[in-house]
């Protein structure tokens, strides 16, 4: 990965120095244990983990793109339906000085996860969450830098869960099924949510700029990169039964 993003003279990514821990990060024993876990127990889907963990890296590229220098490795994180704690753990690891929320609704996930991030001598800075996003959004209003989103849920649901945990000018990075073009997000325009898209992103599954789009374990991963620009209106996050049944775009 170092020399990929090297090569990437002028890039963003040159930006955060964390990064180029990468490479060691791929081979520390304690993370790809409690990743290779984490698939064990069903999740994570089958397969090799170190594409997994590759592709969680392109989270924190393209999130850097959008930010100031620095901003990443001091930054309030939360990854949204942690599940098997990817990219979470990742990032945890990645950025040893920035704050994490972990949010699942399942209390066997959060249990490994509280689990793994004892395991990585973090729970000083990490706080694991049981709970339903919708539910949780107002008693964390506007407190996050950056969210990661690992399929959490459809475009719809996502954003308006989203939305009220980020502060102003905070992100929201969404990974992108294969081969996707990012046209399932053109209904937010429409949506007053407070929620503008930047653009839909590939990171080369080695770390570097890549054109095209494919998930992990591909030639290179897609990502969504949204923006906070104003604020989110009162009546957002609906309730779980309005999110599923009246998504606001599909």
């Amino acid at each position: 990965m170092t020399e990929s993003l090297r090569a990437a003279e002028g890039s963003p990514v040159f930006k955060y120095p964390a990064l180029f821990k990468y490479p060691a990060l791929v081979n520390h024993s304690i993370l790809m244990e409690i990743v290779e876990q984490s698939r064990a127990f069903g999740f994570l889907g089958p397969g090799p983990i170190q594409p997994v963990v590759q592709h969680a890296a392109g989270f924190f590229i393209s999130a850097g793109r959008h930010m100031e220098p620095g901003g990443l490795e001091t930054a309030h994180f939360l990854d949204l339906g942690s599940g098997g704690g990817v990219p979470g753990l990742v990032g945890v690891e990645l950025f040893p000085e920035s704050k994490w929320v972990l949010l699942d609704a399942m209390t066997k996930r959060t249990a490994f996860l509280t689990q793994s991030v004892d395991l990585l001598l973090a729970s000083d800075r990490v706080t694991v969450v049981t709970g339903r996003a919708e539910e949780l959004a107002r008693s964390h209003d506007s407190t996050i830098d950056v969210m990661v989103s690992r399929g959490f849920g459809p475009p719809a649901v996502t954003v308006e869960c989203a939305a009220r945990f980020l502060r102003m000018n905070g992100l929201l990075v969404v990974s992108e099924p294969p081969h996707s073009n990012g046209n399932r997000w053109d209904g937010l325009s429409r949506v007053d949510l407070g929620m503008s898209l930047l653009g839909c992103e590939s990171v080369d599954s080695a770390g570097g700029d890549s054109a095209g789009g494919d998930s992990a374990g591909g030639d290179s991963a897609t990502f969504s990169v949204f923006r906070k620009v104003s604020p989110t209106p009162d009546r957002y996050p609906r309730a779980s039964k309005a999110l599923t049944k009246r998504p606001l775009f599909d």
